[in-house]
């Protein structure tokens, strides 16, 4: 694995041509090893940003932050029961 970059609370940019998007990695949220300060001290002003969690349970704090975020750790909150709602979230509700 000579090619892959672990963000632990770190950041690195994709550019193609005139293109640019931050990838941003959080260490994981859920045993409070994340630092999102760190993860985007440093990244440029206007970038899209791309945050990437184990635990959805950053949204809190990275709200307004990032563009979007990509995680997992739902366990359960896949699986959507018509009428019912997801069969388990692990986050407060309206989040």
């Amino acid at each position: 694995m000579d090619n892959v970059t672990v963000l632990r609370n770190d950041f690195t940019i994709i550019s193609r041509g005139n293109c640019s998007i931050v990838f941003a990695g959080v260490d994981d949220p859920y045993a409070g090893r994340d630092d999102l300060y760190k993860a985007l001290y440093g990244v440029p002003r206007n970038y899209f940003i791309v945050l990437i969690a184990h635990s959805p349970q950053i949204i809190d704090k990275a709200k307004g932050k990032v563009n979007i975020i990509l995680s997992g750790h739902t366990h359960g909150g896949q699986i959507v029961i018509p009428f019912y709602g997801p069969v388990m979230v692990p986050l407060p509700r309206g989040v």
